[in-house]
């Protein structure tokens, strides 16, 4: 990634516990459909500058081509 775990001072980081993960339904292991789940955390997370709450966009939101987009995940 872009950043480094060797620098905390730069970029500090939060710990977070997992204490409930809830899968889509119609999730499987053989392919990557429905490859999403929800994470309930421990407590609440702290929102900041580099931390903030994603958006999505409606169902029907079709993007124009060359317009910019943003993706999120990680693993």
């Amino acid at each position: 990634g872009a950043h480094s775990i060797k620098n905390l001072e730069e970029y500090p980081s939060r710990k977070y516990h997992v204490q409930k993960v809830i899968k889509h339904p119609d999730y499987d292991k053989n392919n990557i459909l429905y490859d999403i789940a929800l994470l309930i955390l421990d407590k609440q997370i702290e929102l900041n500058d580099f931390v903030q709450i994603a958006c999505y966009s409606k169902s029907n939101y079709k993007p124009k081509p060359y317009q910019d987009a943003f993706i999120l995940g990680w693993g």
